[in-house]
């Protein structure tokens, strides 16, 4: 689910009001082969001036990564939990979903110690590795998978 790219950008006449918003916490979207519109927040800019040519090299994260690691869940929870009870722990308090395209008993429950007590974006690593997930995510739905893609002839 966490996505980012890189850009740099030369300076034109042509280009000189985009070249000027691009700039920490402006959003970007990107059209993806699958999803349209992705949502892209501008992490990081760097400005080079060589020869006269100005350039910002631009790093955007999608909003899966950036907006989850600003939220905090407080408390834990130790016993066996289901992806969906894992699921709605680590994405309490934000505007994410998540839709589950596994069969049912697909993906096993998991003993849980201390659940909690991090970022939501440490929470979605953990739940990653212990439930043995792949995602797909398109802005604020989570695709949850237990694999994607097909098997094809």
């Amino acid at each position: 689910g966490k996505k980012s790219f890189s850009f740099t950008l030369p300076r034109t006449q042509e280009n000189a009001t985009e070249f000027e918003l691009l700039v920490v916490d402006n959003i970007l979207y990107l059209d993806e082969k699958k999803y349209n519109h992705q949502k892209y927040y501008i992490t990081n800019v760097s400005l080079h001036q060589e020869n006269g040519m100005l350039t910002k090299t631009v790093t955007a994260a999608h909003i899966f990564s950036v907006l989850l690691i600003n939220n905090r869940i407080e408390k834990t929870v130790s016993k066996k939990l289901s992806i969906k009870e894992a699921l709605d722990i680590a994405l309490k308090g934000t505007d994410f979903k998540y839709v589950i395209h596994a069969k049912a008993g697909e993906i096993s429950s998991a003993e849980q110690e201390n659940f909690g007590e991090k970022n939501s974006i440490e929470l979605m690593d953990e739940i990653i590795e212990d439930y043995g997930i792949e995602l797909d995510v398109d802005n604020y739905k989570i695709h949850v998978y237990k694999k994607m893609g097909e098997v094809i002839d």
